[in-house]
């Protein structure tokens, strides 16, 4: 290779940093250690951050941004909610402005209040939120801040501009979409054996959680 070929060889990672686009959104650094600016974010598993925003990485397609992965792994937010409901609404928006990824679950049928009772619930009353193992029935922003700031969830949001929620599903629907015992991985290897799949051990049984109480702000299912 002639000197002056390699030069420019060398100096192609510096022009890619130089030459940031004014159209794009996100930078990120690939394993060879070229800088690369894009209007898409990095790909699964690439370091990398939105312009203008505090760095995340994009190890999974939710974007959570590595001050929030301690709080949604230990504590995840569950959001359930029903149709025609002016608290429902007013939870969802304060969840969206204090920058907390949940999952909404809309209760609005038999098949969901079901599950929503299975859910340690004893009544159909919403807005209703689980922050990990902690309930709270009605939407009261006192009460919900201090199960978030119990949580370890930041005051203020520090999600990325491009981070969406999960859309909301009915609990029912969502709830059938767990495999079912004696089902996967483990029970094809078994029939394909040609035995039969090793049966789990019972579950100890789980003392019932008492009641969440009754919040003046709550809508009846």
């Amino acid at each position: 290779m002639r000197p002056r070929e390699l030069a420019l060889v060398l100096a192609f990672p510096t022009l890619m940093v130089a030459a940031s686009p004014a159209a794009a959104q996100y930078k990120w650094i690939a394993p060879n250690g070229a800088v690369t600016y894009s209007d898409q974010p990095p790909p699964p598993g690439v370091q990398g951050h939105a312009l203008g925003a505090s760095p995340v990485a994009r190890g999974d397609e939710s974007g959570v941004p590595a001050a929030l992965r301690e709080a949604t792994a230990k504590y995840p937010v569950v959001l359930y909610t029903t149709t025609d409901c002016t608290p429902c609404q007013q939870a969802r928006s304060h969840l969206s402005k204090r920058g907390v990824p949940f999952v909404e679950r809309t209760v609005s049928s038999s098949g969901d209040a079901d599950q929503f009772r299975k859910a340690g619930f004893a009544e159909n009353s919403f807005p209703a939120v689980s922050v990990g193992r902690e309930r709270s029935v009605g939407f009261e922003v006192g009460d919900w801040n201090r199960l978030l700031d119990a949580a370890g969830y930041p005051k203020t949001s520090v999600l990325p501009p491009s981070f969406k929620q999960t859309p909301a599903r009915a609990l029912a629907a969502a709830d059938s979409d767990r495999p079912a015992a004696g089902t996967g991985e483990g029970a094809e290897r078994a029939a394909a054996d040609g035995q039969r799949p090793r049966a789990r051990p019972a579950a100890l049984p789980r003392a019932e959680a008492p009641p969440p109480p009754r919040n003046p702000n709550a809508v009846r299912f």
